[in-house]
């Protein structure tokens, strides 16, 4: 082993690992043990002992990969509510970025209360910890991962574009000077010049 197998810039690595199988012992035949002592919990002595060739450990398995795992569960489909007893949550009513989280949590109890796991699942792999972070915020999420989570929540192709719609109009909103009027702005803006 040499200086500069112990000072890589990575720290040991190969000056370090041994290439020697660990030895393994078992008493030797005929041996008998020697100075006994006698414990409460059993009889111990000396033995000698006798190095072996330790067996090869078997080969572990490859993970299983995504294919080859478990079924992929299927994506949910949004049940909707009898005529004139809708509680879905509506995306464009939320003003601020707060209400918009807000009304992504209540679209997810809405859609099937779906635990992050569940989520993870019908998403295709995105960690739980981006659902929770997005969830558990104030602050207005990326466009791509709302789509996701409407769809994970088992939104159709209209229920992400609303979601959507509200999502650019706050974004937009935010934009500052050159930002794109909301609807009540823009009636408030016409109704008053009358």
């Amino acid at each position: 082993m040499s200086a500069t197998d112990l000072l890589e810039p990575t720290g040991p690595q190969r000056g370090l690992r041994s290439t020697r199988k660990p030895t393994v012992y078992r008493p030797e035949p005929g041996a008998h043990p020697r100075h006994l002592s006698r414990e409460s919990d059993g009889v111990y002595g000396w033995v000698r002992m006798e190095p072996v060739e330790a067996p090869e450990p078997p080969p572990s398995p490859p993970p299983p990969s995504r294919s080859e795992g478990a079924p992929v569960p299927e994506r949910p489909h949004t049940i909707h509510d009898l005529e004139g007893y809708d509680q879905r949550p509506n995306p464009m009513l939320a003003r601020t970025p707060a209400q918009f989280v807000q009304a992504l949590r209540d679209f997810r109890a809405w859609s099937g209360d779906w635990s992050y796991r569940q989520l993870v699942a019908f998403s295709g792999g995105t960690p739980r910890s981006t659902f929770h972070a997005m969830l558990n915020s104030d602050q207005l999420p990326k466009f791509p991962l709302v789509a996701l989570f409407i769809t994970a929540c088992g939104g159709d192709e209209d229920e992400v574009q609303r979601w959507t719609t509200a999502w650019r109009r706050l974004r937009m909103a935010a934009e500052g000077p050159g930002r794109a009027e909301t609807t009540e702005e823009a009636v408030q803006r016409l109704t008053s010049r009358d």
